[in-house]
């Protein structure tokens, strides 16, 4: 699923935007000072629901475009300013003092939030009685201290119980055996409706497409930079591109075929159950111009995800880009209830709102999706990869398939340059095979080619991820290479570069985590800001990835890996690293105390950090508070700790 846009972009919207998950919407409120309160949920509570609802299975989308907008309270076009956080799963607005807002669906006012239950009984975010418009008229008068708060643990544990896990229904999510010479039949579905939802204002929705066929061939099949097949053979090196399915509909065989169904707009925005039916519906009505039989190449009776994508663009807007409506989330999943045609069973698809609204010279305008939530929503349908969105430490604007869908150049709307994909997608879907170093090798000096072309020492040389392992088998490291060219020029929407041109990029990886538990884990000096350039290794930052550095190089379990990442050089295509272990467990060391004796034990670590420069102390595992000690601390038997521990015959 594709993020919420998530920078500073102000867009004026005459939309209704909404927040689409209470469903539990109060008739009945008594103003500001008068509200009912909900009940509170507890964190233990959330975090059970989060459990039991692990084994569903959800869609994968894009999520929401950040940033502050305008979000209309009434007819009159009053505002508020508000960003719209979350995905199809979960969101909320967000104002600017922190207050969360939803909207009651019974009575159409936007309300503060607070934590209660939804129709169902699920904890969810429901209104409080409190109005936002009254708020706006009062000012600055009310005490923030009076309004209901809801932190952001609270908010994560909503949004994972509300988020399920299980992979997108295609098949090559789970492999990291590289690819060669992918040509993967798109058949794109122009979805329009009859008319509006009943809307009949000036200037409301027809139910018609407003953009030009002609965009949508060169930003599907198109060559030219800023097309999807242009992203993806970047990506793969050319080992993987999208060709026109066939079909016969007008121009035959461009791969995209118009169906305009007898309906009104279903405005189903994050809702897919209602959503599905409509595009049942139209792959039918697409039938007669499309011979589904001849995709199923492997005859097992079904038209998968690596023999056939079906991407539908619906007529109207995208709900994760803007409030205007009608609109649908951009998402990719399966059919809740697969289709048969021409004897063979459909399920996985991808949908897309057919128009966002970005602001071009301070101008709020109307235009075709950009290619961002395209690339994003087929990484999951085509090659099966997972929303990397959430996490206790997001991947952030560093891959497409998190908030990097939304990337731009300066002054170009947001999503027309998305950011590359990161080291862990591009080694998932195949498109790169990584450089392994395995735990305890001896130090060396690596080189991090970020694109093809560059040269080292004269001679040519691929782009280069390389996968540090650890002792555990699950968890390693992956190093790349991320500057300011190609559609990395994406992260300037985030990122003021200046003089320092970009630099490397580390990643921890868990396998045995879910995607949204941190199974991909950039390693950000301030994780409340993982998209800035100064979480870069290079020689202008100054700094290192250790033991003994935050974040270290501890894995997703805190335990002690003894990798050390030095040496970095300046800024550019080729990237220098230093890479040392010091991995030397020293389990015959005990504490001389009792009480720390029953806590833990200490690891002797060697670090080389360079230069002849050798570091060998003793470092606390085991319960922290009984120690007494934080775990990064370095423990010196005979300074820092006199007494604490004895060496016994280790050394």
């Amino acid at each position: 699923m594709c993020p919420l846009e998530r920078d500073e972009t102000r867009i004026e919207e005459d939309a209704d935007m909404t927040s689409r998950d209470s469903g539990a919407g109060k008739v009945e409120h008594s103003g500001i000072f008068g509200a009912r309160r909900g009940t509170r949920l507890g964190l233990v509570a959330l975090a059970a629901l989060a459990s039991a609802v692990s084994m569903s299975r959800p869609a994968a989308a894009v999520s929401a475009e950040p940033g502050l907008r305008a979000i209309p309270l009434d007819p009159t076009g009053a505002t508020f300013r508000a960003e719209v956080i979350g995905d199809e799963h979960f969101d909320y607005l967000r104002m600017a003092d922190g207050t969360i807002a939803v909207l009651n669906d019974l009575t159409d006012d936007y309300e503060v939030a607070e934590l209660g239950r939804d129709a169902s009984g699920a904890p969810a975010l429901v209104p409080s009685g409190i109005l936002i418009r009254d708020l706006r008229e009062l000012g600055g008068r009310v005490d923030p201290a009076l309004l209901p708060r809801i932190d952001d643990e609270e908010l994560d544990a909503l949004w994972e119980a509300a988020t399920a896990r299980a992979p997108s229904p295609l098949p090559l999510a789970a492999g990291t055996t590289p690819i060669t010479g992918i040509r993967r039949p798109l058949l794109t579905i122009l979805l329009e409706f009859t008319q509006g939802g009943g809307i009949t204002a000036p200037n409301a929705f027809t139910g018609n497409f407003e953009t030009d066929i002609a965009y949508w061939k060169q930003t599907l099949y198109g060559s030219l930079e800023g097309s999807v097949n242009h992203y993806y053979a970047e990506m793969s090196r050319g080992k993987f591109s999208f060709v026109r399915a066939r079909e016969t509909q007008g121009t035959a065989n461009d791969g995209i075929v118009r169906i305009k169904l007898p309906f009104a707009h279903p405005n189903s925005k994050k809702d897919f159950a209602l959503l599905q039916p409509y595009l049942k519906e139209a792959l039918a009505a697409a039938n007669p111009f499309v011979n589904f039989a001849s995709f199923d190449t492997n005859g097992d009776g079904k038209v998968r995800g690596d023999e056939l994508n079906v991407l539908f663009v619906v007529a109207g807007y995208e709900t994760s880009n803007s409030g205007k409506t009608p609109s649908v989330w951009a998402h990719a999943t399966g059919l809740k209830e697969p289709i048969t045609l021409d004897g063979k069973v459909l399920s996985g698809y991808a949908a897309i709102g057919e128009r966002q609204i970005h602001k071009i010279r301070g101008v709020a305008t109307t235009m075709p999706a950009t290619v961002g939530v395209i690339v994003h929503e087929l990484g999951h349908s085509a090659i099966g990869l997972p929303d990397l969105y959430k996490g206790p430490t997001p991947v952030g604007a560093w891959c497409v398939m998190a908030s990097g869908s939304w990337g731009t150049t300066t002054g170009a709307p947001a999503g027309s340059t998305p950011v590359a994909m990161g080291a862990w997608s591009r080694l998932k879907a195949g498109f790169l095979a990584p450089t392994v170093i395995h735990p305890g090798a001896p130090a060396q000096d690596i080189p991090v080619v970020q694109s093809a072309g560059a040269e080292l020492f004269g001679q040519s040389v691929d782009p280069t991820i390389y996968k540090i392992e650890t002792s555990d088998p699950d968890q390693y490291f992956l190093v790349e290479n991320r500057q300011n060219e190609g559609y990395d020029r994406g992260l300037q929407k985030w990122i003021g570069f200046g003089e320092v041109s970009g630099g490397v990029g580390v990643y921890r990886v868990d396998e045995a985590r879910s995607a949204s538990k941190g199974k991909v884990a950039f390693m950000a000096s301030n994780p409340s800001s993982p998209s800035s350039v100064e979480n870069l290794y290079n020689e202008e930052g100054g700094r290192t990835f250790t033991p003994f550095t935050d974040p270290s190089s501890d894995d997703g379990d805190g335990q002690f890996t003894g990798l050390s990442l030095t040496a970095f050089n300046e800024a550019g295509p080729i990237m220098l690293a230093h890479v040392s272990y010091g991995p030397f467990g020293c389990n015959a060391i005990t504490a001389s105390i009792a009480e720390h004796e029953i806590h833990g034990r200490v690891q002797k670590q060697v670090v080389d950090f360079g230069d002849e420069q050798m570091f060998l102390g003793y470092r606390t595992t085991g319960g922290l508070e009984g120690l007494g000690v934080d775990k990064n601390e370095v423990v010196t038997l005979h300074v820092e700790a006199p007494g604490m521990w004895s060496v016994g015959e280790c050394d």
